[in-house]
């Protein structure tokens, strides 16, 4: 062998040595939750959705009486679209370099798949998550999307731009002025309630057919109690809206998180034929609850915090929104969409990128309910979160 073939030491020669795949984060999947909503196409600046107004019909008072039309009132809602967007880069000297390394440009794309699957339900539900309370961090928890005005991208000194979807702040009035918070109170004696400590020991004065809450402490009959996911709230779900003239057989969506699931798994009445249930049977090793009284579950961690006690001592809560997919909008403004492009004033930079523009929103406030659940460990978010609109 020529010496001259001889070129580096042995040790300059080495290289780094992978795994052929590269062990990958657990990341938040989507739930799909748009699947529970009226898909309509997204064009224009907004989504417009008519409404109208009822007539009504009475005693006739004597003959010849004169008829004495009304005018029947009409209105409008709307929802904007929110834009996304995100991006990766690695430089091609890395690749080169490292050879065996199992990142590649596919891998930066699939990085970005990941992180945007949870934005279509947080969209549908109006939810983002949270950092702080206060100084309280809040571990990832989502809370409702602040008050918006029309812009379609963020503004991070005053959180504009933000989804409407369930239980955000949804715009009505003829030109979108009017803003309309889903109260998260409920109505005690025909007013919504101030905060929990209103109705901590008395419901008598809860108005099944206006309010738009299950309380926390809701019971069908008995001492109020705070209580996690409960039969007794599954079973008002149906009341509330048959008190409101919505046929008895709707399908009903709710979403709740992993902790509401194992509450109900685990809830004695459902493993028990004395309470005429026998669900469960052997709990997680037979069968998972995926709908029961008409209701079907829909599982996210996205499902937000609520302090439902602005004026006293802090009382968060998890808030439940329970709806009809006929009450729900999703439009789709720009579907996703991916690119993979090297950076023209850059001698090695390779940029991978996402983005794509959804939005949603409510097509009327009285047929959305929200359960409230309490659970363990929430009592460590002892300050409150600034109010996004007047009694939320």
């Amino acid at each position: 062998m020529s010496e001259h073939t001889v070129t580096t030491n042995v040790w300059n020669a080495l290289r780094s040595n992978f795994d052929s795949s590269m062990i990958a984060p657990i990341t938040q999947q989507s739930a799909h939750l748009t699947q529970a909503a009226t898909i309509v196409p997204g064009q224009g600046e907004f989504i417009k959705m008519q409404t109208r107004g009822t007539l009504s019909v009475g005693r006739r008072k004597h003959m010849y009486e004169l008829k004495d039309p009304k005018e029947m009132q009409v209105g409008e809602r709307r929802f904007h679209p929110v834009y996304f967007g995100g991006a990766g880069h690695i430089s091609q000297d890395v690749l080169d370099r490292e050879g065996g390394l199992a990142i590649t440009i596919a891998t930066l794309q699939d990085a970005l798949m990941e992180a945007s699957a949870p934005c279509p339900d947080r969209v549908l539900l109006g939810t983002e998550p949270a950092e702080k309370a206060g100084s309280i961090t809040m571990d990832g928890n989502c809370v409702i999307c602040a008050e918006t005005d029309k812009s379609i991208y963020k503004n991070n000194d005053t959180d504009m731009g933000a989804p409407q979807g369930i239980m955000g702040v949804n715009l009505t009035g003829k030109n979108g002025e009017i803003p309309e918070a889903l109260p998260q109170q409920p109505v005690i004696n025909g007013e919504l309630a101030d905060g929990y400590d209103d109705y901590a020991t008395d419901l008598g004065g809860l108005n099944y057919r206006k309010t738009n809450v299950i309380p926390v402490n809701f019971t069908l009959s008995g001492t109020p109690t705070d209580t996690d996911l409960t039969i007794a709230k599954l079973q008002a779900i149906p009341l509330f809206y048959g008190e409101r003239n919505v046929a008895v057989g709707t399908q009903y969506y709710m979403a709740i998180t992993p902790k509401q699931a194992h509450s109900l798994i685990t809830c004695k009445e459902l493993n028990s034929f004395d309470y005429g249930f026998q669900l469960m049977k052997d709990g997680y090793n037979n069968r998972y609850l995926t709908s029961l009284l008409g209701i079907t579950f829909l599982i996210t961690p996205d499902v937000p915090l609520v302090d439902i006690n602005p004026g006293g001592t802090p009382k968060w809560v998890r808030a439940c929104p329970v709806w009809r997919k006929q009450d729900v909008e999703f439009a789709t403004w720009s579907a996703l969409k991916t690119e993979i492009e090297k950076v023209p004033l850059s001698y090695d930079e390779w940029v991978a990128s996402v983005q794509f523009a959804y939005g949603a929103g409510r097509r009327r406030l009285n047929t959305i309910l929200t359960v409230h659940c309490a659970e363990r460990g929430l009592e460590k978010y002892t300050e409150h979160k600034a109010a996004y609109v007047d009694k939320v």
